[in-house]
């Protein structure tokens, strides 16, 4: 690994310099290599972490938020019965379930909308193609027309002009 640094060391003869300097910064044990830590390093990092530890739990104690003290109540909202607490129950479950179902139309009708206006824009989207095929397919038909036409009056020209030909040379 730093053999590169002492190349010219080794290259001397001094292979024993070598074998020291770097038994003392790696231990090597079979195919792995241990470097060990910097120890003035690592106990200033360390020292660094208690003082910062130490200050997040003075911070913590300091801003420890107060104990709650609440006047004590009786549950279930005052003077209420056992059964009208369970006809409230009741009658709020009643209107949970057909609140659930209300809303679970709305969405299901909001989604279905939604899936039509996609629709919608696809197929608005195709006959605009259709129109333009549409248009394209009538203009190349209007060429071959004037084109045939073209056609046509050469060679009738070509007819008056063979027969006047013939008949001149006649």
């Amino acid at each position: 690994m730093l053999e590169h640094l002492f190349k010219p060391c080794l290259n001397a003869g001094l292979n024993s310099v070598f074998t020291s300097l770097t038994s003392s910064l790696f231990l090597s044990s079979g195919a792995f290599t241990v470097i060990p830590p910097n120890q003035s390093r690592r106990s200033e990092i360390k020292a660094v972490a208690q003082k910062e530890e130490e200050e997040l739990q003075r911070w913590k104690e300091t801003h420890k938020p107060p104990p709650l003290q609440l006047n004590p109540e009786r549950l279930g909202g005052g003077d209420v019965t056992l059964a009208e607490a369970r006809q409230r129950q009741f009658t709020d479950l009643k209107c949970f379930k057909i609140q659930k179902k209300l809303k679970k139309e709305d969405m299901d009708k909001k989604r279905r909308q939604e899936e039509e206006e996609e629709l919608q824009k696809m197929k608005a989207k195709q006959r605009g193609k259709s129109e333009c095929l549409k248009k394209m397919r009538e203009q190349e038909d209007e060429r071959r027309r004037e084109q045939l036409h073209q056609d046509h009056i050469r060679s009738a020209w070509d007819q008056v002009h063979l027969a006047l030909t013939t008949v001149s040379l006649s």
